[in-house]
């Protein structure tokens, strides 16, 4: 467990995951062997590892010593097969590389989480990694020399390729992003205290602790800042984004599951895929040794990581005329989840919002951390549902933003600041937008349209003092007044469900889209669940069968799961 560089492997292994290539262990001489098992036109994602390329704390290699650090190489080996070179830099560590990555002549204190334990990992080999904390500004200081180094080597090429930056963690079960950036040790405590004094604050007499921790997350997001635009900055020219890594396998019950050697952990490995097919960022199964790859997870990578879904992470349209099409379904989205050190509230919960999808739709909703629009958001088909803590009086007119584009808004009434219910109460007088009084199930909504789009000022009080099944029957009697339309899974055990959709074929043209609903039973015991049809929607075909029997008639459908099956069935949605 010590932080030491192990040096690089020179044993071959195959592609670990598709669309990565880890280029330090795969001898040289097979990097062109294993490239070519790449469709033309997709990315080669290519992690960068630091501590591999530093040979000293000023002197970095990129070929000239080291066959394993060409990266020239690899660029044109990319071109020569039609293939994306995609170059990731991490803010902060990769949690498959010893030391995250870092050299060993820099490493400083190991970063803890926020109970004080060592945030470390377990790799596919059963190796524990643990990293030093990025907090450090010896860390920043060398992480600039590098990327700096980097970025001239990259940009002085004749063939092109991209730089991103990876932002690495996982989602928790309660729908937060874990960063492997955080920090809860000594050093961060330092460099914390050092902030505040230049801010002119006493970090010992100061006793708001509301003002502490709202300082506490500007300091935060500052440093993540300062690791960011270092690599945007010396990107120049290859600057590509910023894209969002999950990486299965890093929730502390699973590291302790692996340590003591508890071999049922399938269904949590299930469970941190789909929550990061929710939350739309990359999942990846580095970190899982090799016998939980094989089957049900192996298929729902290669089926629903596909060049659509990676269009949407990596916020391009390259991959539109990828032939599967299958991207994730999302009717409802909830805007303003925040990050686990920013937390403070979360209506998702509350509001018992998570058990009413349990319950009847499945995952047909996306966890998105901000509340800006985009061109992306267009269409009436969707309810979007504010966060309280995310709405402030320079995003408000985001609301207006989704209303005009005929969507359904949901907000609660309860404002951070009075002058955010002045504001709508402003804007409703002055556009002569009359307003309604409902009540359902006990709980006040002020109800109001505007055009096509429509507004739920929701009583939180009167939601959240009911039991949490009548909860979900407010939320199936609130979005049947909207225009979604969805099928529901009735099911009294625990199974994951996600909706995909994709574009009609030639012979499908009768419908407007097609929806693909995956259940999967990762457990060891069986499962029984049905589907009730409904109006616009019929029964096309059902793919994957694995262990489960399966009936159907014009009015239900029925399915017994054996343990550990999966199935998949395709309906036509039509108007």
């Amino acid at each position: 467990m010590d932080l030491t560089y192990p040096g690089t492997k020179s044993f071959d292994v195959s592609k670990p995951e598709s669309y990565w290539f880890f280029y330090w262990k795969t001898s040289p001489s097979l990097w062109e062997a294993k490239l070519q098992d790449f469709a033309r036109g997709e990315p080669v994602f290519i992690p960068v590892y630091w501590g591999l390329h530093a040979n000293s704390e000023q002197e970095f290699d990129f070929g000239r010593w080291k066959p394993e650090t060409d990266l020239k190489r690899l660029v044109e080996l990319c071109h020569k097969y039609q293939l994306r070179a995609v170059f990731l830099i991490p803010i902060g560590a990769f949690a498959f590389l010893a030391n995250g990555g870092v050299p060993a002549h820099i490493l400083y204190k190991t970063a803890l989480n926020k109970d004080q334990t060592l945030m470390c990992f377990i790799n596919e080999s059963g190796e524990i990694h643990k990293f030093p904390s990025f907090f450090h500004m010896g860390i920043l200081q060398e992480f600039q020399k590098f990327v700096s180094s980097l970025g001239n080597f990259l940009t002085s090429l004749p063939l092109g390729c991209e730089i991103l930056a990876a932002e690495c963690g996982s989602i928790s079960e309660d729908g937060y992003f874990r960063s492997f950036f955080q920090d809860y040790s000594s050093v961060f405590s330092q460099s914390f205290s050092q902030f505040l004094r230049k801010n002119g604050m006493d970090p010992f007499t100061m006793n708001d602790k509301n003002l502490l921790k709202k300082r506490e997350i500007e300091f935060r997001n500052l440093m993540f800042d300062l690791y960011f635009e270092v690599i945007k900055e010396n990107a120049r020219k290859l600057w590509g984004g910023k894209i969002k890594l999950s990486f299965l396998g890093t929730h502390s019950e699973q590291f302790l599951s692996r340590l003591f050697g508890n071999n049922d952990i399938l269904p949590s490995y299930i469970q941190q895929f789909f929550n990061s097919l929710n939350y739309e960022v990359l999942p990846s199964s580095l970190l899982i040794p090799s016998e939980y790859k094989e089957g049900i997870l192996d298929n729902l990578f290669q089926k629903y990581v596909n060049r659509s879904y990676l269009s949407t992470v990596m916020q391009e349209g390259y991959f539109e005329e990828d032939t599967n099409g299958l991207v994730p379904l999302h009717f409802i989205e909830f805007l303003g989840v925040k990050s686990e050190h920013e937390a403070r509230s979360n209506i998702f919960e509350s509001w018992s919002l998570k058990a009413f999808f349990e319950q009847t739709t499945g995952r047909c909703y996306q966890l998105r951390e901000n509340i800006e629009f985009s061109p992306d958001d267009e269409g009436e088909d969707k309810f979007i549902i504010l966060e309280p803590s995310a709405l402030t009086e320079n995003n408000f007119n985001v609301i207006y933003k989704y209303l005009f584009q005929g969507m359904s808004v949901v907000i609660s009434d309860e404002f951070s600041t009075d002058s955010l219910k002045k504001k709508l109460d402003i804007f409703l007088v002055e556009n002569n937008i009359s307003t309604e009084e409902l009540n359902i199930l006990g709980v006040n909504i002020l109800f109001c349209e505007l055009g096509t789009g429509s507004l739920f000022v929701v009583n939180s009080q009167s939601l959240e003092s009911l039991p949490e099944q009548q909860r979900s029957d407010f939320w199936s009697r609130v979005f049947s007044t909207g225009k979604i339309q969805f099928l529901e899974i009735s099911t009294k055990e625990e199974i994951e469900v996600f909706w995909f959709k994709r574009t009609p074929f030639d012979n499908e043209l009768s419908y407007e889209h097609i929806r693909r609903v995956s259940l999967v039973n990762p457990f060891s015991h069986k499962v029984k669940a049905s589907i009730k049809m409904k109006e616009n929607f019929a029964f096309i075909k059902m793919i994957d069968q694995e262990g489960v029997q399966f009936s159907h008639d014009p009015k239900i459908i029925k399915m017994e799961f054996q343990p550990k099956s999966k199935i998949s069935l395709e309906f036509g949605y039509y108007e």
